[in-house]
């Protein structure tokens, strides 16, 4: 299970501070909302349920392949991912929705 083991707790509990700086947004993980994804019709919905996505991939790599779990590694794939979609979203003429669904890691210099 994606959340029940110490070492996987501590990256979510990790996960959750990171997430709390770059949003101020206390959230609140179940094992479902983790499993599952959040369906909200807030504005973070998106881009948390991607954070969320990218998480559990990450935690399954590590799993699956035996390697430790770094949350540093995690952050750059984040960074990676969303290089990849600012890409995809000047090609496409959407940039406005690329801007819009990474604002907070944007307005953090988190990302550009």
């Amino acid at each position: 299970m994606p959340v029940s083991c110490p070492v996987v707790s501590e990256f979510w509990k990790i996960f959750l501070e990171w997430y709390e700086t770059l949003t101020a947004i206390k959230l609140e993980l179940s094992t479902v909302k983790i499993l599952y994804g959040i369906i909200d019709n807030d504005r973070l919905c998106a881009l948390t349920n991607h954070l969320l996505l990218i998480a559990k991939y990450y935690i399954y790599c590590c799993s699956i392949n035996e390697e430790p779990l770094y949350f540093s590694t995690y952050l750059t794939i984040v960074k990676n991912k969303t290089e990849i979609e600012k890409q995809t979203s000047t090609r496409t003429n959407s940039s406005e929705r690329y801007y819009n669904k990474w604002k907070p890691l944007i307005d953090k210099k988190f990302v550009t």
